[in-house]
């Protein structure tokens, strides 16, 4: 925790998952009250969430010769703030599993450069630097789901998805012009 380097890492993932889990969290009880959904559809909904990371798997190679990391966590960062936007405002539940597809596929873009990060911020202790990265990750999200979970008590869903759905967005983009320091 003393290399500047690790702290950056540790403090993008934190933010990472804050932001996009504290919405992801919350997006089956949104759908729920938007669409009166059974749980089960909700469920097979979120599940585009799994599916954008295997189309994220099978494409990696690709998007990862063509954007670089920097364009990973530039493109992950506003193609997922986009798509929580979109939940919002999609007119029928179909077209959820697009946004959810979407949603899955941009995380990974952002989430999987940052892990690599991970594996460079302390060559000489991997073991130590992914046990600090796993803590971050799972402490974000749980302050994600607490912030969100407060937000929408006070403001509701639609404003508290777009919230944190912008704030995932505005990371990407500062990760974009920050990955060096990383």
């Amino acid at each position: 925790l003393r290399r500047p380097k690790t702290r950056a890492v540790l403090a993008a993932v934190f933010l990472e998952m804050v932001f996009f889990f504290g919405a992801f969290s919350f997006l089956g009880a949104m759908l729920k009250e938007k669409f009166d959904l059974s749980y089960t559809l909700i469920g097979v909904l979120l599940m585009g969430f799994g599916l954008g990371g295997l189309i994220y798997i099978a494409t990696v190679r690709w998007v990862l010769a063509r954007l670089g990391q920097r364009g990973c966590v530039l493109v992950g960062g506003l193609l997922g703030g986009f798509f929580y936007l979109a939940v919002l405002f999609v007119p029928v539940w179909p077209l959820v599993m697009v946004c959810t597809v979407g949603v899955g596929f941009s995380f990974y873009m952002v989430h999987n450069t940052l892990q690599v990060k991970a594996a460079e911020m302390a060559p000489q202790s991997r073991g130590t630097a992914f046990s600090q990265f796993s803590m971050f990750w799972a402490s974000g999200q749980a302050v994600g789901a607490a912030l969100m979970g407060a937000g929408v008590a006070a403001f509701g869903y639609p404003w508290m998805i777009a919230s944190f759905g912008l704030l995932f967005m505005t990371l990407g983009i500062t990760l974009r012009f920050q990955l060096h320091r990383l």
